[in-house]
């Protein structure tokens, strides 16, 4: 038996409008996937009855992550939901040079709990986007500083306007991608990125809001990977 909380089964039973015997779908965000009947339609306290579990899904062979700098408001939401429904295996948010929007994680007092509320927040987002497209894996999600970023044994990919496109065909293997804020990158970045061997491309003749640069560039990465 599944007990839901309040927000759970107030969306199961008032929102969706779900009434008791019917089949509900669930999943675990670890790769596991299980058919469910509403044995209490409860809108405080939902009850579940587990019917049947599928065969665990084997995680993503490799990483495709996405690094976003920090933009403002529901912004920031878009970008993360869009990174979600198109199969980032991590999400990672950082503060870069020209960020309107701070990534701090050492904030004190009441800064501090802003801070978690938003951490909170941006993992409600994609817990819901996960639901919506029906992936069985969440993003693993993290407020990192550049220095950290750019350690990450991955190959490293900068997204910056002006640049050659991206390559039709892409080494198989673990990425990160770096999407820039609405004023772009600075100099001092670019020059930094180029020294830890980042490869700077564009996504086309056309400036994209920095919202839609993770879309655009996480389509283009995923055919390129699979060419």
């Amino acid at each position: 038996m599944l007990t839901l909380d309040d927000e759970r089964s107030n969306y199961l039973c008032r929102v969706l409008r779900k009434r008791r015997g019917e089949t509900i779908h669930c999943f675990d965000g670890a790769g596991m996937a299980f058919s469910c009947t509403l044995t209490e339609a409860n809108p405080r306290q939902a009850i579940l009855a587990v019917s049947s579990v599928q065969p665990r899904e084997p995680k993503p062979d490799a990483t495709l992550a996405i690094a976003l700098s920090m933009v403002k408001g529901q912004a920031m939401d878009r970008a993360i939901q869009q990174a979600t429904e198109l199969g980032a295996t991590h999400i990672w948010l950082f503060g870069s040079d020209h960020s309107t929007a701070k990534a701090a994680t050492t904030q004190q007092g009441s800064d501090q709990r802003r801070a978690g509320n938003k951490q909170r927040h941006w993992q409600k987002i994609i817990d819901g986007a996960s639901e919506q497209c029906g992936r069985l894996h969440l993003p693993q999600f993290a407020l990192l500083d550049k220095a950290e970023l750019l350690a990450k044994p991955l190959n490293k990919i900068v997204f910056q306007a002006g640049h050659p496109e991206l390559p039709q065909r892409l080494e198989v293997g673990g990425h990160v991608l770096l999407v820039g804020p609405e004023g772009g990158w600075s100099e001092a970045e670019l020059e930094q990125f180029t020294r830890h061997g980042c490869a700077i491309f564009g996504l086309g003749p056309l400036i994209l809001r920095a919202e839609t640069v993770p879309a655009v560039a996480l389509a283009m990465t995923r055919r390129a990977l699979t060419a």
